[in-house]
């Protein structure tokens, strides 16, 4: 068995989403998860222009763009708009043969 990461990316400009995703395919759930969280990482730095940032900081409430890793998906890129936080990413892991 092995594993891909699908995003499904939320571009505010185009009403439908659309998906993605990581060319490598991994071997494990683990090594794939290493991965999103490498992936979510430096897209929050980017969004952020803050390249300083860890993933200790990257839950944090103090950034217009953060990350979850928690619920349903694998990781959840967001944008704080004013009234809450809008998805601008989805991370999923997902098994291939």
């Amino acid at each position: 068995m092995k594993y891909k990461i699908k995003l499904t990316c939320y571009d505010y400009g185009c009403p439908v989403p659309y998906e993605d995703e990581v060319e490598k395919r991994f071997k494990t759930y683990d090594e794939a998860y290493a991965a999103v969280q490498q992936c979510v990482l430096e897209e929050v730095q980017y969004l952020n222009d803050d390249e300083g940032m860890t993933l200790n900081d990257i839950e944090s409430d103090k950034f217009n763009y953060r990350a979850d890793f928690d619920g349903n998906a694998s990781a959840i890129v967001r944008f704080w708009d004013g009234d809450d936080y809008m998805t601008i990413t989805i991370y999923d892991i997902e098994e291939v043969q």
